[in-house]
């Protein structure tokens, strides 16, 4: 079995990855994948179309593995519950 993952996903898959909330505080994390070859419209040109999803929601966007050579690159997306799940929207 390859250690790639399947370029098919369904958005309940999605919902399911890697969720943490850290007790006693707002903070909410959740890790979605993205096709790499994709991971440029993510951040746009400059920058701006990552920034304007951040400043659009509140929720911090981190591209945990810049320059990935695999299918899909692992996006977190982190902040208040509601900020985080208006970003994933």
């Amino acid at each position: 079995m390859s250690n790639r993952s399947h370029p098919n996903r369904q958005q309940e898959e999605y919902d399911e990855l890697d969720v943490q909330e850290t007790a006693g505080s707002q903070d909410f994390e959740r890790t979605i994948f993205i096709q790499t070859h994709k991971v440029g419209y993510l951040i746009g040109h400059h920058g701006r179309t990552i920034l304007g999803f951040e400043n659009d929601t509140g929720a911090k966007i981190d591209i945990l593995v810049p320059k990935s050579r695999v299918l899909e690159t692992p996006i977190k997306v982190s902040g208040k519950e509601a900020n985080v799940r208006h970003a994933l929207r």
